[in-house]
């Protein structure tokens, strides 16, 4: 995630807070595994991805990516074996996702009244 830096800031004793994920992991109470079609053009199994992500985060829940277990090939070909993703199918991206302890992200999108301008 870091790349070069990485190795700096270790040695400057901050590599614990950077790879800390209890705060955001705590409440995790499952994985989602998302999986499209292998020959679904990426824009568009982006498209369903980030639709997902916006239900899970409507339905009350947070969620968190886990992009790592689908962008190393490797991986990707191992969890998808180990979970009974078919192989005619692509581990796009992973998310945990649990309940929210707080009141959540006011929504992004403006009233409409407020979009349209006389």
């Amino acid at each position: 995630m870091l790349g070069p830096l990485f190795r700096p800031l270790a040695t400057l004793g901050l590599a614990p807070q950077l790879l800390a994920e209890r705060k955001s992991f705590g409440n995790a109470v499952g994985v989602v595994l998302f999986h499209r079609p292998r020959g679904e053009p990426p824009f568009e199994s982006g498209r369903h991805f980030h639709r997902l992500w916006l239900e899970i985060e409507a339905a009350g829940f947070g969620a968190n990516v886990l992009a790592a277990l689908a962008d190393n090939p490797s991986i990707a070909t191992r969890v998808s074996r180990d979970h009974g993703i078919d192989d005619s199918r692509r581990l796009v991206s992973a998310f945990r996702f649990g309940r929210r302890t707080g009141t959540g992200f006011a929504p992004a999108r403006l009233p409409v009244g407020e979009l349209i301008v006389s």
